[in-house]
């Protein structure tokens, strides 16, 4: 569904109306960015061992410090 909707007829909404539109723009426009995040942080470059290597140095380097 595509919704055009010009400055003229926004200035004619309530004060309510306006801030429906904004919280439904808001929504919107967090979970496409939202998922442009997750889709930019996916890896497969770490393996379990990878993460189980560097979580014990860090437990080594906090227990020697």
């Amino acid at each position: 569904m595509v919704l055009i909707l010009h400055y003229a007829q926004i200035s004619q909404c309530n004060v309510e109306e306006k801030i429906n539109l904004l919280k439904l723009l808001k929504e919107d426009i967090f979970s496409l960015r939202f998922k442009k995040f997750l889709n930019s942080v996916q890896t497969d470059e770490l393996s379990l061992e990878d993460i189980t290597n560097e979580v014990e140095a860090v437990r080594q380097a906090n227990y020697h410090a």
